[in-house]
């Protein structure tokens, strides 16, 4: 039983030697298998001798060893690329390096277009959308799989295909982002699209700002805010970004200010919905929704808990 490292060399060396490429001299035949013999065999005294000399010539032969042990040695290397995700603007380009890109062939779809120079790709996306491209060898120029044959007279390795190397990067297109300048803190704003699909929610940090993701096309947005009032905004080709500024006065209800009210009460788990229906207009039901102990109202119908809250308009 050969073991499985042995196995994957000798596999290699009969790939690689026996007419791959330009290895199509007989003498290239003789020195695949001379290899392989002194893999399996480490113990063999083998060598190539001057039939006339009676002298080891191997020597001679030491650049076509070389360049077999090279070819194998490369064989698994990978590409080694920055990363393997991509978030790229519609018109933007992705350009990779490495070493050994030009050993590989490219599949992708045909939304991407990509030109090869030797060791450099430039990918350039032209549609929206999620993608993969591929990076591959293939080495199954030959169908039948390698096989190995050992008796007492010889011992003979037959070429056969091997496993395929493949690298994939994922892309994912998209448009432009809003920034959001707003009078209020910790307030949460949500982008719709066209069809008046929710696309995200946004809340404005301690300076009023707030960023949205990429958005994931061209087309017409609104902004809504806690009050439903909308800011209509466009991204198009030729306006990929754009900066929402919200004024005091564009909101049509006073900001409300919330205040911790302490219930004094021993049974106040067990407060029933009929004792607060009168004070409904003072009492509002908040639920926490970040880590950053921002809260977001709910009407006392969908959620019944302990804690209270005062609801107050600012002066």
């Amino acid at each position: 039983m050969i073991p499985e490292n042995l196995w994957n060399k000798i596999t290699l060396l009969a790939y690689y030697g026996y007419n791959y490429d330009n290895h199509t001299d007989l003498s290239w035949y003789f020195i695949t298998q001379f290899l392989i013999w002194k893999e399996v065999n480490p113990n063999w005294d083998i060598y190539f001798m001057d039939q006339r000399l009676r002298e080891d010539i191997t020597s001679k032969y030491e650049a076509e060893i070389q360049e077999l042990y090279n070819l194998i040695s490369n064989h698994n290397t990978p590409l080694m690329l920055d990363k393997y995700n991509y978030q790229v603007l519609i018109n933007e380009s992705i350009h990779l390096t490495d070493p050994n890109l030009s050993k590989f062939n490219i599949k992708s779809s045909d939304n991407i277009e990509y030109n090869i120079q030797e060791n450099s790709v430039t990918i350039n996306p032209i549609d929206f959308g999620l993608y993969e491209i591929e990076f591959y060898k293939n080495f199954d120029y030959y169908q039948d799989n390698p096989i190995l044959y050992v008796n007492n007279q010889d011992l003979i390795m037959a070429v056969g295909k091997l496993p395929n190397i493949s690298t994939k990067i994922n892309i994912n297109i998209h448009a432009g982002k809003i920034y959001v300048q707003s009078p209020y803190i910790h307030y949460i704003y949500q982008i719709y699209d066209q069809e008046n699909n929710l696309i995200e929610e946004i809340i404005t940090d301690e300076n009023g700002f707030a960023e949205s993701n990429y958005l994931p096309n061209y087309g017409n947005y609104y902004l809504l805010n806690p009050n439903h009032e909308q800011y209509q905004f466009t991204i198009t080709e030729d306006n990929l970004n754009q900066l929402i500024i919200i004024n005091n006065n564009e909101d049509k209800k006073q900001q409300e200010e919330i205040i911790p009210v302490e219930i004094v009460n021993s049974k106040q788990n067990e407060i029933k919905e009929e004792n607060i229906k009168n004070d409904i207009e003072y009492l509002e039901i908040k639920v926490p929704i970040t880590e950053k102990n921002i809260f977001k109202p709910y009407k006392y119908q969908e959620y019944l808990i302990p804690k209270y809250y005062e609801k107050k308009k600012k002066r």
